[in-house]
């Protein structure tokens, strides 16, 4: 396998390098200690002008068409220049997923929304238990309800939106939320890092269909699933009967 970069990649790590290096004394992690944010929102706002946050993403969703190999050029500059930034979390947690696995309509709005500054925080089930899910959903009308607590999500406190999953019927499903939705509490984690951690709380926050991620199984399936998971649950043999 062939690992030698392209000219064009090396002109996008070179140009990243020489930009952070220049960038480091004010956006760098002693300068955006104390930012609440947890980054440089100058740097920020310039990265986006580069087309740095659309470089992973097609360009009929307003990126460059490039991949996230590209992408990645970038997050080992930030890291090697010690520039705390939402990129990564934003770019490789939340829209490369979209990209994925959103729906033509989610992938239009969203993607061109990161491609053109929005901040993004993603929270996960944790990677450590695999099963356990912090949040949970419930159907409630033509939509959802999250409810729960995800621990240390990376630059929570400047994100406009998050990408949160949660368990629907036992099952992960990854839903949009807007950070300012009504029921969501965002408090900083109380952690040492550079990621600019910060709790996110679900209290009966409410999530329209169209923004959970991708077509999903619909009602009718669902409730075909809990069916058969308590057939398959009765139908395990007692401990009385071994």
């Amino acid at each position: 396998m062939d690992l030698t970069l392209t000219a064009d990649q090396e002109l996008i790590a070179s140009t990243a390098r020489e930009l952070l290096e220049a960038r480091a004394g004010a956006a760098g992690a002693r300068a955006v200690l104390d930012e609440p944010s947890g980054h440089s929102a100058a740097l920020w706002k310039e990265m986006a002008e580069l087309g740095w946050t659309g470089l992973a993403f097609p360009e009929e969703h307003g990126g460059a068409g490039a991949g996230f190999l590209e992408a990645c050029l970038l997050f080992e500059r930030l890291g090697h220049a010690l520039v705390p930034s939402p990129l990564l979390s934003t770019v490789a947690c939340c829209g490369m997923p979209i990209a994925r696995h959103g729906t033509a309509a989610q992938k239009g709005e969203w993607l061109g929304a990161i491609a053109r500054g929005r901040v993004m925080a993603c929270a996960p089930a944790p990677w450590d238990r695999p099963g356990e899910f912090p949040l949970r959903a419930a159907v409630a009308g033509d939509g959802f309800v999250l409810d729960g607590t995800a621990a240390s999500v990376p630059f929570g406190g400047a994100a406009e939106a998050l990408l949160a999953v949660a368990a629907l019927d036992g099952a992960p499903r990854a839903f949009l939320v807007d950070a300012a939705s009504p029921g969501l509490a965002l408090e900083p984690a109380g952690t040492i890092g550079l990621d600019g951690a910060h709790d996110a709380t679900f209290t009966g926050v409410r999530v329209p269909a169209d923004r959970a991620l991708g077509d999903g199984p619909s009602r009718r399936s669902r409730r075909s699933a809990r069916r058969r998971r308590a057939r398959r649950w009765r139908a395990r043999p007692s401990a009385s009967s071994t």
